[in-house]
């Protein structure tokens, strides 16, 4: 429903109606933002929580912003870039990284692959190996067990290691993009 009504707001609003624009909309206009503060809190891996609080961790302001676009028809691929999860969109005639986190910051691939140095093709490679659902629910269940770990919440990080086996059970080769 809270993802719902972000599409229809960005959706009523005025300006354009592409990617690049509801980035605009949601780190700006409506406000949501990397947390600076609690950042390993495990709400910060609820959607729900994120979008009520407007703060969040990089993977799930992605996932809002992936979720988002997708009620609005719009093409936004995540990129599982380590420590620090982006999403990818083509806009202006180019790929463009966007970094949620950093209040929706984009930049051009090629400017970002430029600054891999020798790292360039493998970095190449990660940014256009889009990640599938499982790949992604798979990231925001490590970050839980983390989470819980340093809050020393044993119990739900014992739960949620075995709802990562059942997950790594269905499959080594998801298929599913998110």
């Amino acid at each position: 429903r809270l993802l719902d009504e972000l599409a229809e707001a960005f959706g009523a609003s005025d300006g354009p109606r592409d990617a690049l624009a509801l980035a605009n909309f949601l780190f700006e206009t409506f406000g949501l933002k990397g947390t600076q503060e609690n950042y390993h809190d495990p709400r910060n891996s609820s959607l729900r929580h994120v979008i009520e609080t407007k703060q969040g961790i990089p993977i799930t302001l992605a996932c809002i912003y992936m979720l988002t676009g997708r009620r609005r028809n719009l093409d936004i691929r995540g990129c599982n870039w380590p420590s620090h999860f982006l999403t990818r969109v083509f806009a202006n005639g180019t790929w463009m990284l966007v970094d949620c986190f950093n209040g929706g910051h984009a930049l051009d691939q090629e400017s970002f692959l430029k600054m891999q140095g020798p790292s360039r093709e493998a970095a190449l490679l990660m940014i256009e190996d889009e990640p599938a659902a499982e790949i992604i629910l798979a990231r925001v269940l490590h970050n839980l067990v983390r989470a819980y770990r340093q809050y020393e919440d044993n119990e739900q990080a014992e739960f949620i290691i075995e709802l990562l086996k059942d997950l790594k059970k269905q499959g080594a080769k998801p298929q599913r993009k998110l």
